[in-house]
């Protein structure tokens, strides 16, 4: 008996040929976001991130977002050159002392008629109007405020008999009696203070926090340039004397000098909320004897840490897309989140629970800090300053390597400044 084979119709066989001619342009149909950050591998910060996006891609199972490093070093010159080429990325991430340079170029989209129906204007941080307004329109959302506190190694300073510091000036002595050469070699294994040290975005801000602790600003409230000031001359002078009396370790960047901190190396730094992660990288010994203080100074600095922003020229698509990443990472579960793994204060009112209180102790004084602080951008320079902080580090330098006294150094900023601002 025979056996016949069936035939599969032509018209099946076409169908499945196009089928499977389709199916790679649908695979690719999925729109990717791309996402540059400096902190997509810091502790707290990266695993927030990470969370935040998956929770976006459930919700949004037809976008996938890239989210990938560049380094802070760096990081600024090459969103402002992105951007102003017209290649931004979809979701944009910058430090928030830089925003106003962005948005007098033109280069970020108002958020305001995606904020109108929302409840960020009434929970949101005070600083949101202030660091996020330009010109009358919202250009980003403040995902961190800043306040300085001291950070500092309690069993370091019990055995060199140090109490913990309340000015500046007892900031100094401590940092002295703190900066030791424990094994008899000859050379400082052990420094009493850390800060950034050489040429990085931080180090104007850093300087400009003891430059606040004596109660000013490189500017006045209304903008003009203060350089006659003698408390910013003392301010200048407080971090020479530091850096002359070699309390510090010299020539390392931000990222080294926590690192030194919670190595064990350094017995005390001035740092925000956001770096107390870091203690999970230390050994037991290190980890149990950090303690956080208020800053020591009657004034408090700090500023907007950083912020998510839309860059202009993304489609109407794509800018809905990356307002609904922005305002689910507002959401008070999100923000809540936020709290427990970057172990800073939120900008959102209301998500710090009595749980996080318990587990972080450290809150109470982040939380302080924030209440009151002086914003370390001087009013007047936010447009320009990318400018200042370039032109006021090499005035520092200059002061430091002795080519200038401070007096003849600021003579030469004011006079560098007056072509930049308005």
């Amino acid at each position: 008996m025979s056996r016949k084979r069936g035939r599969v119709p032509f018209a099946v066989c076409l169908m499945l040929l196009t089928a499977l001619a389709l199916a790679p342009s649908l695979v690719q149909a999925k729109t990717v976001l791309e996402f540059p950050s400096w902190q997509a591998d810091e502790p707290g910060f990266a695993q927030w991130w990470r969370e935040l996006i998956a929770a976006y891609e459930e919700l949004h199972p037809d976008v996938e977002i890239n989210l990938y490093r560049i380094p802070y070093d760096g990081y600024v010159d090459t969103m402002i050159t992105r951007l102003a080429s017209g290649n931004p990325p979809d979701i944009l991430h910058l430090p928030a002392r830089f925003v106003f340079s962005f948005a007098d170029l033109g280069l970020l989209e108002p958020l305001d008629k995606f904020l109108a129906d929302t409840d960020i204007p009434e929970t949101w941080t005070p600083m949101q109007q202030e660091a996020m307004v330009w010109n009358g329109e919202t250009v980003g959302l403040v995902l961190l405020v800043n306040g300085n506190c001291l950070f500092y190694n309690e069993q370091m300073l019990k055995d060199a008999g140090v109490e913990v510091p309340t000015t500046q000036e007892e900031l100094l002595e401590a940092a002295r009696a703190l900066t030791l050469d424990t094994n008899g070699d000859g050379f400082v294994d052990q420094y009493g203070f850390t800060m950034t040290t050489i040429t990085h975005p931080n180090l104007i801000a850093e300087v400009t926090g003891f430059i606040v602790g004596y109660g000013t600003n490189w500017t006045t409230p209304d903008g003009k340039l203060n350089f006659d000031d003698p408390n910013l001359i003392k301010g200048l002078e407080f971090f020479k004397r530091m850096w002359d009396e070699g309390v510090m370790p010299l020539g390392v960047n931000t990222e080294v000098a926590r690192q030194y901190f919670f190595e064990g190396r350094v017995a005390m730094m001035l740092a925000n909320a956001f770096v107390l992660p870091l203690r999970d990288t230390a050994t037991a010994e290190v980890a149990e004897n950090v303690r956080i203080a208020p800053y020591p100074a009657e004034f408090t600095p700090g500023n907007a840490s950083n912020g998510l922003h839309i860059a202009r020229g993304l489609s109407a698509e794509k800018q809905q897309l990356v307002w609904d990443f922005i305002y689910l990472a507002s959401r008070p579960e999100w923000q809540q989140r936020y709290v427990e793994l970057v172990k800073a204060p939120s900008p959102r009112a209301g998500v710090v629970s009595d749980e996080i209180l318990r587990n972080q102790p450290e809150m109470i004084t982040f939380m302080a800090a924030t209440e009151n602080i002086v914003n370390t951008v001087p009013v007047g320079l936010e447009a320009v300053y990318a400018e200042f902080q370039t032109l006021a580090s090499d005035a520092i330098f200059a002061i430091l390597g002795g080519e200038m006294s401070i007096p003849e150094a600021l003579e030469q900023l004011e006079r560098e400044l007056s072509y930049i601002m308005r």
